[in-house]
């Protein structure tokens, strides 16, 4: 069903003429003290967005997420040398 979601919003935006889209995914191994680290620095971007002085028609939407996830099992350990 997400996946239907998906192709609905994106042509929703198409139909309305929307292609000013940006997104991005990265995933990254690390601690779980680190990723609330970095979720600190994400709020504190989120709290900028809201503060920007309203300069346009145009409203735009801003999304951020951070999670674990299973998709990219730990890889063994390699001998060098």
């Amino acid at each position: 069903m997400a996946r239907e979601n998906r192709k609905f919003d994106v042509r929703h935006h198409a139909l309305l003429g929307i292609d000013d889209l940006r997104a991005i995914i990265r995933h990254a191994r690390i601690p779980r003290e680190r990723a609330a680290e970095f979720w600190e620095r994400v709020f504190e971007i989120v709290q900028e967005f809201t503060q920007l002085p309203r300069a346009d028609e145009t409203v735009y939407g801003f999304v951020a997420g951070l999670y674990p996830t299973a998709e990219h099992p730990t890889l063994p350990e390699t001998d060098v040398g």
